[in-house]
């Protein structure tokens, strides 16, 4: 089998690993997130191509991709499409039998090999994640979000029901990563996401309608519901600096597409419910504002400043504003 080395890719015949990024602004990060996957990932054992769908970056970085990795695939989109169309046209492009679409903001640490190994094999698996870490290569906990059950989401109204949620989530992930044994999880995670492009296809990709936040959930809920089995890898660790592209989009606005994506997510996968579900969430929000409103004070007594409540009181309240408003488009 003929492998690529640093500086030249696989023919078209032999690549088994599509990898599409989408890109916005973020050159030093995608620099290094294709450097990692070239320096991680063994061509001999899985040969590969890289697929970057760029959202009309301004900041230089797809004259520095083509310059430094010239077997790199560009598409320029000359426009912000969204995440998930920038994502299902470079998956059109796709020559792989897997794909793995993969946040800019990310470095492969391992296990990708064997990622593609494990889902090529085992057809009753729709989609995998690796572990995710943060900058500081401390573990990040799948959570599951609240709006996924009814159930879970009124517990969420009891005092430190999250806390204990997420720490029992912790020790549970925790001994499956230790025991090498891979996990479910209700809701996918689109920083780094594999699936076969068959079963890509079944689904018709990303759903285009949801511009930023709620399509890894979205197409996750539609694996499980077309009887697919939603999968941690726990071999293969990938770390996630996170929400990079959208620091350059102004705060109210990401607000508004997220809670838009909200409204239209629950709607197309909890059609009778999504109201109530929708609802609920609004609920959370206002118990997070109290709560942190309550730390602040809790804090200033102490005379002790923690300015971090605040601003994380203000950011729910628009965005409890923004669900309201929502509510009546």
């Amino acid at each position: 089998m003929l492998i690529m080395n640093k500086e030249i890719a696989v023919t078209d015949r032999q690549i088994v690993l599509s990898i599409i990024i989408v890109n916005y602004n973020v050159k030093e990060y995608i620099l290094n997130c294709i450097q990692s996957i070239q320096d991680k990932i063994d061509a001999n054992r899985c040969p590969y191509e890289v697929i970057v769908s760029d959202n009309g970056s301004v900041d230089g970085s797809v004259e520095a991709i083509r310059e430094r990795f010239p077997w790199v695939k560009v598409i320029e989109n000359n426009a912000n499409l969204g995440f998930g169309k920038a994502n299902n046209i470079g998956a059109k492009q796709a020559k792989g039998e897997v794909l793995f679409f993969l946040n800019p903001d990310t470095l492969i640490v391992k296990g990708i090999e064997e990622m593609v190994e494990y889902i090529l094999i085992h057809k009753e698996v729709g989609s995998l994640n690796p572990l995710m870490l943060d900058e500081r290569n401390s573990l990040v906990v799948y959570g599951i979000r609240s709006y996924a059950s009814i159930v879970n989401q009124l517990l969420s109204l009891l005092p430190f029901y999250v806390r204990l949620f997420m720490k029992i989530k912790r020790y549970v992930q925790v001994k499956y990563v230790n025991s090498g044994i891979n996990f479910k999880v209700s809701t996918v995670s689109g920083f780094a996401l594999m699936l076969r492009q068959t079963v890509f296809n079944k689904v018709n990709g990303f759903d285009e309608k949801l511009f930023l936040y709620e399509e890894d959930v979205d197409i996750g809920f539609t694996l499980q519901k077309k009887g697919y089995r939603t999968l941690v890898f726990t071999k293969a660790y990938v770390i996630h600096y996170g929400s990079r592209s959208s620091l350059h989009v102004p705060s109210a606005e990401l607000i508004k597409i997220q809670t838009e994506a909200l409204k239209t997510e629950l709607k197309k996968q909890f059609y009778y419910s999504w109201w109530l579900r929708y609802i609920l969430e609004s609920v959370l929000l206002i118990k997070a504002i109290i709560d942190n409103y309550l730390k602040y004070l809790f804090y200033f007594a102490r005379r002790r400043k923690n300015v971090n409540n605040i601003v994380q009181a203000k950011i729910a309240t628009q965005r409890v504003k923004q669900l309201y408003r929502n509510l009546f488009i």
